[in-house]
């Protein structure tokens, strides 16, 4: 990569974590305790671009292959890649938001106005809570997933055995492991978006991807009046995206057809000036 190009990506980069390196000191982890993820991050995705398919275990070769990619040595590549602990999600976040996008817009388990229904936990001929888990989230265990979703509040008992949802969208607090899942989630589908952008040359090959600001910033008086604005208005549209993807025909689970992930993110960005962030960072740890 010539010299400027590559200048250019590693300061992109501490752009990029800057703020996630913020949360780490916030959460008190220091840099060697992120040293071992970031060596297995370069590691699988050093296999990945090396390999056309995973392997029980690494060879002399492809271990070369990789430490050359990496800069890592051999031994540390062979160290990490037969290591079977898994990067990633705990799958956790995704479960309850599989659920309760599905009790809102699946027509089974809601009521003639579009209204989700109350389910009893099981033996109603496919209307359950059970039934819709196995629908929507087979991968969970239906009464775990239902004592998780009443004690973060997203679902409560309305008379004995029977559940009512009290809401659409899961925001977890700040001390659980979910608010972290969400922070790798929400950051790894933005920064893959505006990679896959920058390499299609076709621009209608190329993902949404939009943002718009003030040309010279807002009052802070004016902040609290756009927060609510985008609020609003992000939540209709997200809602009728989601709508409209509850009635595509649902893939095969027992299919080896390829099945894609794919969604729409809204976030709202402010920018605050160092010393007033600094003000704010220190006000949040003081009540966390």
């Amino acid at each position: 990569m010539d010299a400027d190009l590559k200048a250019a990506l590693l300061a992109a980069y501490g752009r990029i974590l800057t703020p996630l390196v913020r949360i780490l000191l916030r959460e008190g982890v220091a840099y060697p305790e992120l040293d071992e993820t970031v060596r297995k991050v370069f590691v699988s995705v050093g296999l990945d671009m090396t390999s056309s398919r995973p392997a029980e275990s690494i060879s002399g070769d492809l271990a070369r292959l990789v430490s050359s990619a990496t800069g890592l040595s051999v031994a540390e590549v062979t160290r990490i890649a037969e290591d079977r602990t898994q990067l990633g999600s705990t799958g956790r976040l995704e479960q309850i938001t599989a659920v309760l996008t599905a009790w809102h817009t699946d027509p089974d388990f809601t009521g003639p106005y579009g209204l989700p229904l109350e389910l009893r936990f099981d033996g109603n001929d496919g209307r359950d809570f059970v039934s819709l888990v196995e629908t929507h989230c087979p991968s969970a265990t239906p009464a775990r997933l239902l004592v998780e979703l009443r004690r973060i509040g997203a679902v409560k008992e309305t008379d004995t055995g029977w559940f009512k949802v009290v809401t659409r969208t899961y925001l977890p607090r700040v001390d659980v492991p979910d608010s972290f899942e969400r922070i790798g989630r929400a950051v790894q589908c933005l920064v893959e978006t505006v990679d896959f952008n920058r390499q299609q040359v076709d621009p209608d090959g190329r993902l949404l991807e939009r943002t718009v600001h003030a040309d010279d910033g807002i009052r802070p008086e004016d902040l609290p009046r756009f927060r609510s604005y985008v609020r609003d208005r992000a939540q209709v549209l997200l809602e009728e995206i989601d709508n409209w993807l509850s009635q595509l025909d649902k893939p095969d689970l027992d299919s080896p057809e390829v099945r894609i992930g794919t969604g729409v993110g809204i976030y709202h960005y402010v920018e605050w000036p160092s010393d007033e962030r600094a003000k704010r960072s220190k006000g949040a740890d003081e009540t966390h």
